[in-house]
């Protein structure tokens, strides 16, 4: 046995003996444990053969044929990370006159080896040798074929392609045989284009135009529509001008409403026109200053290519004499997409924050603009109808047209109807539509944890709606004012019944206690006189919206200081009028203006007046630790014998470590029952993501969210799963961040087979 045989032949030894180490290693997630391992081999290899660089590269080059296990995974690593001199070139040599023309002298077939891997490290050796890396581009790029590495996996190599790539492009000439190496990269790594390894490179753009050009001619080659689909970069006005002269040259063809038509190559000659114009950029400043070049452009075409790609309707509109066309198109795109409550909403560069409440005023003045007879040519457009089907849905709400179906559907649960009935006009109904929103917000917490959160964000933006409709600054405006009205009309201070004998009233506590007395004096129970009464009913009904309005009051309270929101004192103080807000609202620690009080008296003792003041904050434990204040109001809450209606001054404190930028590790391994898991999550306003994830969204379009290392969150209720890493948004706000940790940590907890399984932790306070 050579030195290189038995050099493979111990490496091959400890592959077998580490198998998880090394199956942990090569994930890309070495865990520590992991990398101490390979440290420890190389250093042991090293000690007994000095010449261990040289010897893996000989050993990966001439495999034995012996019948020893070749570790071709854990050489490759090796060669990568301590490459010998000319390594890159030796390799490439092998490649050349070996693996890619037949067996080496002395085999009688080539040896059996993962080509993969061969040409990543190949691509990675050379990286900053471009020039040598465009020499030997095809010979990699035969090695990624004939491991046939481009339908699977991707995922795992996409970088390495990224690589080849961009090492390459700065190398290429005009000459015709370098056109084709890089033709060959698109068709072959047609991921490159997507993801944080797309970059714009002058050699793409170049090989995607004549792409482009033939599939607009109805060119069916595969390669072509695999590069242009994953290609998300088309901008400027000369693609959108080719886009619309080829629906003027296809005028009589029917253009396509699927957004998937793309993938299929040998469709309608308009599906490469479409996939353009849907990915397409909005429009620049140098795009604006061509926009009369739109003036040759018939006004079916360009109504046509605006209702693909709405943000380009501003360049079109001086064209067609259609005024607010590009408003109301652009209003479509936004309210008839995917709405606030799907798992697949994602911005676009174009829109502003979305806070659930539909632009009622845009729409109404870009209707005014628009004038009656061009606004129904535009809902019968056959585009509209089969693009935005929501927003014209939206639209004909807003004016009041579709009010029975609104309703109709509003009892199939239907969220389109939800968040529509808080557009539908003013007709002194605010409270009934109110009411129901917030009933159906009830009957959510019956179903699933995605449907329950998706309903939750339809009723969030049904009441956003409805505060616009009806004159309300904002959501808490409406809500402090509808809980006031709902009070004034069985406030128990002042609502008595008088049936026979009897008097009867609702004492104004939490579980809204019926009160039945006689002769001054209370009862025990209630008599057969007055559950029998016609007016019983009203009294049933009376103490049902009290007791609902105190669960409300109370969420209301904790979203508001989970949120850190500040709100305008007129609108939050008018919930003191309520029994739930009178009995809740002094029990808890206020910022008032800049003083922070509590029953509407400081730490010192000095009192305030509630109606002195402007703005209102239910303050979060985190920003009392801020101001030194929260163990002093603690103690001060104990004296006054004060039992707060939510967590607040004894809440759980999550703190963000330097190391947990955009993920963290604290609850990774812990086991939990996925029933209980995420019926707690649900809860605090999380739901089912892509791929079995749990997600949480948060103001601002920020995310947290997490997977199972060993299932998804869709298994069955008594299932036990182990929670991965959790992922967060890095612009989460320190209070953000706390309230998702809390979220994770107590409903972890909850759902744990082992209750014993959690000693009281150092990272929350």
């Amino acid at each position: 046995m050579d030195r290189t045989e038995a050099f493979v032949h111990e490496l091959a030894a400890l592959q077998l003996q580490e198998t998880e180490q090394i199956r942990l290693y090569f994930l890309h997630n070495a865990s520590p444990a992991a990398q101490q391992w390979w440290a420890d081999t190389q250093a042991h290899l090293l000690a007994r053969y000095p010449d261990a660089d040289q010897l893996a590269l000989q050993g990966l080059l001439h495999p034995t044929a012996s019948p020893v296990p070749h570790p071709p995974l854990l050489l490759c690593y090796w060669i990568e990370g301590r490459p010998a001199p000319g390594a890159a070139e030796t390799l490439a040599a092998t490649i050349a006159d070996t693996y890619a023309k037949g067996a080496p002298s002395g085999f009688t077939q080539a040896p059996s080896i993962n080509l993969g891997p061969l040409a990543d490290v190949l691509v990675r050796l050379c990286q900053n040798q471009g020039h040598i890396l465009r020499r030997l581009a095809p010979q990699v790029l035969d090695l990624y074929e004939r491991a046939g590495r481009r339908s699977r996996h991707w995922n795992q190599w996409d970088g390495t392609a990224a690589v080849l790539m961009h090492g390459v492009l700065p190398h290429l000439t005009d000459s015709r045989e370098d056109q084709q190496v890089i033709d060959r990269i698109i068709r072959s790594f047609e991921n490159v284009f997507h993801g944080t390894y797309r970059r714009k490179e002058a050699g793409v753009d170049a090989a995607i135009g004549r792409y482009l050009a033939r599939a607009l001619e109805g060119d069916p080659e595969p390669s072509i529509y695999k590069a242009l689909v994953w290609y998300k970069e088309y901008a400027g006005i000369d693609h959108f001008l080719t886009a619309c002269r080829n629906l003027e040259k296809h005028a009589k063809l029917k253009p396509p409403i699927d957004r998937y038509v793309a993938y299929d190559p040998t469709g309608s000659p308009l599906n490469w026109t479409v996939h353009l114009l849907r990915t397409i950029r909005p429009p620049t400043q140098p795009d604006a200053a061509r926009g009369d070049e739109l003036k040759g452009i018939s006004p079916a075409a360009l109504i046509t290519a605006c209702f693909y790609a709405p943000s380009w309707s501003i360049l079109a509109e001086p064209h067609l004499d259609w005024p607010g066309f590009a408003d109301l198109t652009r209003w479509l795109r936004r309210y008839g997409g995917p709405a606030p409550w799907s798992e697949h909403q994602e911005p676009t560069k174009d829109e502003e924050e979305e806070t659930g409440a539909i632009d009622r005023d845009l729409a109404e003045s870009a209707m005014a603009a628009m004038g009656e007879q061009r606004l129904k040519q535009l809902c019968k457009h056959p585009l509209a109808k089969g693009l935005y089907r929501d927003g014209l849905f939206y639209l004909q709400a807003i004016r009041g047209e579709n009010g029975a179906d609104v309703e109709a559907k509003f009892l199939k649960r239907s969220k389109q109807a939800v968040r529509a009935l808080g557009l539908l006009p003013d007709e002194g109904d605010t409270l009934q539509r109110y009411l129901a929103l917030r009933r159906f917000a009830k009957e959510a917490r019956q179903f699933g944890a995605k449907r329950q959160a998706s309903e939750q964000l339809a009723v969030e933006s049904g009441l956003a709606n409805l505060a616009a409709t009806t004159g309300y600054a904002d959501l808490a405006q409406l809500e402090w004012a509808m809980e006031t009205q709902i009070a004034d009309e069985v406030d128990p201070s002042t609502r008595r019944w008088s049936i026979d004998s009897y008097t009867v009233y609702i004492a104004p506590d939490e579980k809204a206690t019926l009160v039945v007395q006689k002769e001054g004096k209370s009862l025990k129970s209630t008599p057969p006189a007055v559950r029998q009464a016609p007016e019983y009913e009203e009294i049933k009904e009376a103490r049902e919206m009290l007791i609902a309005q105190w669960d409300r009051v109370r969420r209301r309270l904790e979203a508001a200081m989970a949120l850190g929101e500040v709100m305008e004192a007129g609108a939050f103080l008018a919930g003191l009028r309520t029994p739930a807000g009178k009995a809740m609202i002094p029990t808890l620690v206020l910022r008032c203006g800049d003083t922070e009080v509590l029953n509407w008296q400081t730490l010192a003792g000095e009192s305030i007046d509630p109606a002195a003041i402007e703005t209102v904050q239910v303050l979060h434990p985190l920003q009392l630790t801020e101001s030194q204040t929260l163990e002093r109001w603690r103690r001060h809450a104990a004296g006054l014998g004060i039992i707060q209606p939510l967590p607040q001054l004894q809440r759980e404190v999550y703190h963000r470590t330097a190391a947990e930028t955009d993920g963290s590790d604290r609850y990774l391994g812990r086991k939990v029952r996925v029933g209980t898991l995420t019926d707690r999550l649900k809860k605090r306003g999380w739901q089912m993501g892509s791929e079995g994830a749990l997600m949480k969204r948060l103001p601002g379009r920020l995310y947290a969210g997490f997977w199972f290392e060993d299932g998804a969150a869709w298994y069955g209720p008594t299932e036990v799963l182990t929670v991965g890493q959790l992922h967060l948004d890095p612009k989460l706000s320190p209070l953000a961040f706390s309230e998702v940790m809390r979220d994770v940590d107590l409903a972890t907890q909850a759902a744990s087979p082992d209750p014993t399984a959690f000693p009281e932790r150092s990272d929350r306070t």
